[in-house]
């Protein structure tokens, strides 16, 4: 699975899977484990079995250390290979994932909410933020972050003048 916003041409897609086995004690970011993951069919599109190695990072958020190394080649990975996961017939309701480059709100009690563009998910499910006063803070807790979504209507605004 993963997040993103409504219309952000991202669409969300829960892939089923079993843990397969583990395969690493020590891994960068915990124990690795191997996840079996059933063929399916998407839109037409067939997805064949797979099997993919992963870390959970956080409360419902895994990394994917495929994606992840391709990211840290200098690719543009999908969110550096950080994925939501629940488990089968859970109807927990997920946060939703903020990419690089979404415009967010930070708003923590007591004081003035900010606005700022996220610059990455981290393994631990904080978020790299940017203000617009050239501050920035390295590890925001989810909780605190909300689409800005008044600032996505005036950059698009912004962008579709300039054409």
């Amino acid at each position: 699975g993963g997040g993103g916003g409504e219309g952000d041409g991202r669409e969300v897609v829960w892939w089923e899977c079993s843990l397969a086995r583990l395969e690493e004690l020590k891994g960068d970011h915990g124990p690795v484990w191997v996840l079996a993951y059933d063929g399916m069919t998407v839109k037409g599109e067939a997805f064949r079995e797979e099997e993919r190695s992963v870390s959970f990072t956080a409360r419902n958020l895994l990394l994917d250390r495929e994606l992840s190394s391709e990211a840290s080649d200098g690719s543009d990975g999908v969110d550096q290979g950080l994925m939501q996961w629940r488990l089968a017939g859970s109807d927990l309701d997920l946060a939703e994932l903020f990419g690089r480059g979404d415009y967010v709100k930070v708003c923590r009690a007591g004081e003035e909410a900010r606005q700022g563009q996220v610059l990455g998910l981290n393994a631990d499910g904080t978020y790299h933020v940017a203000y617009g006063d050239d501050d920035e803070e390295l590890s925001v807790q989810a909780s605190v972050v909300f689409a800005d979504h008044d600032m996505e209507r005036a950059m698009a605004e912004a962008g579709a003048e300039d054409e």
